[in-house]
């Protein structure tokens, strides 16, 4: 932590070590525009910082406005960055805080696995589940910690918790056949309550439903558009969507629609496709998701 108006960061002979936290307690750190006056943060994120703040305006030297020395305990003890700062701000509102919020060097995050019970048997990447299963979360902590409780994603939708030592059901003839993400989050047990997870995408097999879903190309340039196609038997209709976002909607068994590449953003967009045959998510089925990269270079 600082506290120089213009602090010359190079002539200072200093090194940031990764994942750093670098204050500088001046009026102005949050303002970039040339006249400001003052050293912006920009200055430590550029020396390799993960995260650093500045006032947007005269914050009148109040040390509520600044985030606290204590920001720095609160890292130590395994709080993500945006954890930190924000326990150690009082009067956040002049405040622009930039760099990673989810950097936890120090937190004890837990190494999760979950096994199918009662014969403990490991799941493996889309495997084929049906019925009513059981999944036994187990976790280890670094430097001896334990695990307080285990919660249960399917898709990013909590559907079950337990303790340590306990199971995690889950009714597959529910939902919808074909794939699904499976999320199990350890939460260790101290105040800060680190979270590790174990992620596999599976495939939910009761009812014999199929959809494919191919996109072409994979790599596009945003001016450009990507050939979505979909493929299914009995369907009453089919959603294409990537982002949250519906990009078509068919009720073919066999179709192919025609996607501007600047409705998908930049960077890796998954595509996804699900498939109707009535009413509920039992009466679906999920595509194997797409990835495709949008960018300059197509």
């Amino acid at each position: 932590m600082t506290g120089a108006a213009d602090l010359d960061w190079a002539g200072s002979g200093c090194a940031v070590v990764p994942g750093a936290i670098c204050e500088n307690l001046t009026s102005f750190g949050g303002i970039f525009t040339p006249a400001a006056g003052q050293t912006p943060l920009s200055v430590f994120l550029r020396a390799g910082a993960a995260g650093s703040s500045g006032t947007v305006i005269e914050p009148y030297a109040l040390q509520a406005k600044f985030p606290h020395p204590s920001i720095h305990v609160h890292y130590a003890r395994g709080a993500s960055l945006a954890e930190a700062f924000y326990q150690s701000v009082r009067s956040p509102y002049q405040l622009i805080v930039v760099g990673d919020p989810l950097c936890r060097p120090w937190a004890s995050i837990p190494v999760v696995e979950a096994v199918v019970a009662p014969d403990a048997r490991a799941v493996t990447a889309h495997e084929p589940l049906a019925g009513t299963v059981e999944f036994e979360p187990r976790a280890t902590v670094p430097g001896g910690g334990s695990v307080d409780r285990f919660e249960l994603y399917v898709d990013g939708v909590r559907l079950a918790q337990c303790g340590a030592g306990e199971r995690l059901p889950i009714d597959t003839t529910q939902m919808a056949d074909g794939h699904h993400e499976l999320r199990v989050v350890a939460i260790e047990s101290s105040p800060v309550e680190s979270q590790g997870r174990w992620i596999m995408p599976v495939s939910f097999a009761n009812n014999g439903r199929t959809l494919s879903l191919s996109v072409e190309p994979r790599r596009v340039k945003p001016s450009g558009t990507v050939r979505v196609s979909v493929a299914g038997e009995g369907l009453q209709g089919v959603v294409i969507f990537a982002m949250g976002r519906v990009l078509g909607r068919t009720q073919e068994a066999v179709s192919s629609i025609e996607v501007p590449a600047e409705l998908l953003g930049r960077g890796s967009v998954t595509i996804r496709a699900t498939g109707r045959f009535g009413d509920g998510a039992a009466n679906s089925v999920n595509a194997l998701p797409v990835t495709v990269e949008v960018s300059d270079g197509g």
